[in-house]
């Protein structure tokens, strides 16, 4: 009889494979934050409620939020800056294993945003997803 291990939990071989598995996890981390940005970067704020109401997760988000009583015209920053916050928190704290990923927007205006009013933030991040698993391949490589 002969044998012959191929794959063990030593060895160049089983090094090279820890490696390409910390790439994947990279690589699949660096499409959800940069895709969290983007979605963030193209989103308006008036009361702050549709910023507030981005979320990512292994569904759709349920429920829903309104603006109705909110002051209007609110800075751009404070909201875009809770709202990555808040994104990236949501993608560390998907299981390691999901295979599907939904960014989603439970405010009651949300249609109005993406289609009525051309703002438009998940048909555009739609659109550059090409663009964006370039660039994290790239940096998952590095």
């Amino acid at each position: 009889m002969i044998s012959f291990r191929l794959l063990g939990n030593t060895g160049a071989l089983a090094d090279k494979i820890r490696k390409l598995e910390r790439q994947i996890d990279t690589f699949k981390t660096e499409i959800l934050e940069e895709s969290a940005a983007f979605l963030v970067l193209e989103s308006p704020v008036d009361t702050g409620t549709y910023m507030d109401s981005h979320h990512v997760g292994t569904s759709a988000a349920s429920g829903s939020t309104t603006s109705y009583g909110k002051p209007i015209n609110q800075p751009y920053q404070p909201y875009a800056d809770a709202a990555l916050s808040r994104l990236t928190s949501e993608i560390n704290a998907l299981p390691e294993d999901s295979k599907r990923v939904v960014f989603s927007n439970t405010s009651e205006h949300a249609d109005d945003v993406e289609y009525a009013h051309g703002h438009a933030p998940y048909t555009k991040m739609r659109s550059r997803l090409p663009e964006i698993v370039d660039r994290a391949a790239a940096r998952a490589k590095a």
